[in-house]
C-alpha cells in the first residue's frame, strides 16, 4: 500500500497552491514553470524517483484554506508550496497543526517567522525592506519619502521596515497611503502624495496595479522617483506602465546576477518557455530541488524533513547561495536596477 505521501505508483507528492488565474496568474504561471523543471530535472537524473505535483488555483485567504485543506485532507500530501502572503499567513495554522510543511517562494513576512514547519529560499520583508531604506537614504539622498503600498501583510511589512530604517537614519515621512488590493485607480492617493512633494515614494504593489500606478503618476505631472522591490521586475508592469516606467527603481534578486550555478537552468528554460528566468521561477526551482531530497532521505516524515531543510547552509541553488537560517528563511544579497530604454538595467 501507498503511504500517505505518496501515490499509488510510489510517486512522491507535493502539493502547491498559487495564483493561475486573475490578476496575479503571470506570477503564478511563472512559479509553476520553475517547479514543473526542477521536476523535469529530479526525475531525469535520480532514475526511480517519480513525483506528482498537485495544482490548486488559489491566492486569497478563503481560497488558499480551502486549497490547502483539500491537498492535506484530500490529496494527502505532506509539503505544500505557496506565493500569495495573504492567503499563506492565514493557512500556516493549519499546516502547523498538522505538521505539514509549508514552503514560500516570496519574500516573507514577519507573521511567518519561526515556524517549526515553515521554510523559503527567499529572504525576509524586513532584510530586504532595509536595504532599499538605505538605498533611498544613502544613494539617492532623499529626506523625505511617501508610501504608497497595498492593504495586505506583506505590504504593511514593508510600509513598517522601509519607514523605520527610512526615520532611523534622519528620513522623514510626508505621506503614508494604504489601498486595496481591488483598486484600480490610484489618483487619489497619488494626488496626495504630489502635495506633499516627497523625494522618494516606496511603492509595494504588483502586476498591472502597479504599471498603472506608475502611469497614473505621470498623468499627474509627477517626476518624483518611484522605488519597488524584486517581485516588480515583470514584463506586464513595463507593458501597462508605458514609457512613464523610465526610471522606475527596484530592489533585484535577479538570479542571473546571484547565481553562477543558473546557467543550465537558463538555458533549459528559455528553450523550453522562450523567456529568461525570473525570480519567481528560479525560487520555486530551488524550493522543489530542497524539498525532494530531504523527502527522500526522511521518507515522508515532516519531523524529520523540517530538521534537514534547517541543515541547509551555502546550497548553491539557480536564485542564489541559499543558508536557511533559524527563522526558516534564506539571506541573499539585494542589488538595484532602473527601467532605461524599457527595459531593467542595474542601477549605476
Amino acid at each position: 500500500m501507498a503511504s500517505k505521501n505518496s501515490t499509488d505508483d510510489g510517486a512522491i507528492k507535493i502539493g502547491v497552491a498559487i495564483p493561475l488565474t486573475g490578476n496575479y496568474g503571470s506570477i503564478g504561471e511563472k512559479i509553476k514553470n520553475g517547479l514543473d523543471l526542477a521536476k523535469q530535472d529530479i526525475e531525469s537524473k535520480n532514475p526511480g524517483v517519480s513525483i506528482k505535483l498537485v495544482y490548486e488555483d488559489a491566492c486569497l485567504p478563503k481560497d488558499i484554506t480551502s486549497a490547502v485543506q483539500k491537498l492535506i485532507n484530500v490529496d494527502e500530501v505532506r509539503v505544500i508550496n505557496q506565493f500569495c502572503a495573504i492567503g499563506l499567513v492565514p493557512s500556516i495554522d493549519i499546516t502547523e497543526s498538522k505538521k505539514v510543511i509549508s514552503v514560500g517562494v516570496a519574500a516573507n513576512v514577519s507573521d511567518l517567522t519561526s515556524k517549526k514547519y515553515y521554510f523559503s529560499p527567499n529572504f525576509s520583508v524586513k532584510e530586504n525592506a532595509t536595504t532599499i531604506a538605505n538605498f533611498g537614504t544613502n544613494t539617492l539622498k532623499a529626506k523625505k519619502a511617501a508610501f504608497l503600498y497595498y492593504n495586505t501583510q506583506f505590504g504593511k511589512d514593508y510600509r513598517r521596515y522601509t519607514g523605520e530604517q527610512f526615520v532611523a537614519s534622519g528620513g522623514e515621512i510626508v505621506a503614508d497611503e494604504m489601498v486595496n488590493l481591488d483598486i484600480t485607480d490610484f489618483r487619489t492617493n497619488l494626488a496626495k502624495i504630489k502635495k506633499a512633494k516627497p523625494d522618494i515614494i516606496f511603492v509595494t504593489h504588483l502586476t498591472g496595479g502597479l504599471g498603472t500606478i506608475i502611469k497614473q503618476a505621470k498623468e499627474l505631472g509627477m517626476k518624483t522617483p518611484f522605488v519597488g522591490n524584486y517581485q516588480n521586475e515583470d514584463s506586464l508592469v513595463l507593458n501597462i506602465a508605458g514609457s512613464a516606467a523610465e526610471g522606475f527603481i527596484i530592489s533585484s534578486a535577479d538570479p542571473e546576477i546571484l547565481s553562477a550555478n543558473n546557467s543550465e537552468f537558463k538555458q533549459a528554460y528559455q528553450n523550453k518557455h522562450d523567456v529568461a528566468p525570473d525570480v519567481f521561477a528560479s525560487n520555486a526551482y530551488d524550493a522543489l530541488r530542497l524539498e525532494v531530497p530531504a523527502y527522500i532521505a526522511c521518507k515522508g516524515d515532516t519531523d524529520c524533513i523540517a530538521q534537514e531543510l534547517h541543515k541547509v547552509a551555502n546550497y548553491k541553488g539557480v536564485s542564489g547561495t541559499i543558508t536557511i537560517d533559524q527563522n526558516g528563511f534564506a539571506s541573499k544579497p539585494t542589488v538595484f536596477k532602473i527601467v532605461k530604454d524599457g527595459k531593467f538595467v542595474l542601477y549605476k
